[in-house]
């Protein structure tokens, strides 16, 4: 387990969603580091798993994700 009650590698194996949800986190590190400064708000309406929500973390940003599917494993979890 990541974070918390956060998904982990093997429950997105075990229900055959990976292919849908995973992106290299360098994508979103770099447009963050791009457009934003440490401190900054990023805001990820399709928030999916949270790739983009770790990045901002990782990267001292604050950020807010939503997603309308709530089909997806791991939702209603709050990264730490």
């Amino acid at each position: 387990m990541l974070f918390g009650n956060y998904i982990t590698k093997k429950e997105i194996l075990e229900t055959k969603m990976f292919i849908l949800l995973f992106f290299p986190i360098a994508l979103p590190k770099k447009c963050i580091e791009l457009f934003t400064h440490k401190g900054e708000l990023v805001l990820d309406p399709f928030a999916g798993i949270g790739t983009t929500l770790i990045a901002a973390r990782d990267l001292e940003r604050n950020a807010v994700g939503f997603d309308l599917n709530s089909t997806l494993p791991g939702k209603n979890s709050k990264l730490q």
